[in-house]
């Protein structure tokens, strides 16, 4: 009986190392599995970054493209309007001008008159 309590002995010795061999391999893949986790969940978290860089980044520049549209648009209706303001400058002068001509003859007039009376 003492040899059998023996042999059974040694046998859960050895079964109890097994199962400590097999206890620390799962601690070391548990580990290894909690590091890869970690590394996974920073390289998601700098993906994460990346994509919200690039969306402010598309964002911005969509925004600045619309900006840049927005003052060509100003910029082509002030051109337009300078040129009818031209226009209507050179118009107005050109009126004075005829006014001015006029306002000359008239003056003529009235000097070829005075003068006629006087003589």
């Amino acid at each position: 009986i003492r040899k059998a309590l023996e042999n059974r002995t040694n046998m859960e010795d050895d079964r109890v190392g097994i199962l400590e061999a097999q206890l620390n391999q799962a601690k070391l893949i548990a580990e290894e599995a909690d590091k890869k986790y970690e590394e996974d969940s920073m390289c998601l978290g700098v993906r994460l970054l990346e994509i919200f860089k690039r969306t402010l980044f598309g964002t911005c520049f969509i925004e600045c493209t619309l900006q840049r549209k927005i003052l060509e648009n100003r910029s082509l209706l002030d051109e337009e309007r300078m040129d009818a303001l031209e226009n209507q400058l050179k118009e107005a002068r050109f009126l004075a001008e005829e006014a001015d001509k006029k306002y000359d003859e008239v003056i003529e007039k009235i000097r070829r008159i005075e003068h006629d009376e006087t003589t």
